[in-house]
């Protein structure tokens, strides 16, 4: 991709490592990729912690226990939220929940 996507190997407790480290590169994305017997709560509570920690993050867990969309591999991946944003307004995103129905 061009080193725009950060790609590692995780363990638990080295993410707040990863993330500190890529938040001083140019990388537009960190990809955190979790042995395969990771559950999707570790996920899940990993994606939490880099977002409390980082209010400026918005991190995103996938597994591929969930299937359509999901990654092959358990991973958590973190992207800047004002870029996100700039994103989404540029392809016409607007999330579920914003809906009127």
């Amino acid at each position: 991709m061009d080193g725009r996507i950060t790609h590692v190997m995780a363990s638990r407790g080295t993410e707040l490592s990863f993330v500190a480290s890529w938040c001083a590169t140019s990388s537009k994305a960190l990809v955190m990729q979790y042995p395969d017997k990771t559950d999707v709560d570790t996920l899940y509570a990993t994606a939490c912690k880099i977002e409390d920690k980082y209010p400026h993050l918005e991190a995103f867990w996938s597994h591929p226990k969930h299937k359509e969309n999901n990654t092959p591999k358990p991973c958590v991946i973190v992207q800047p939220k004002d870029e996100l944003t700039d994103l989404r307004k540029q392809i016409g995103y607007e999330a579920e929940d914003s809906k009127d129905y």
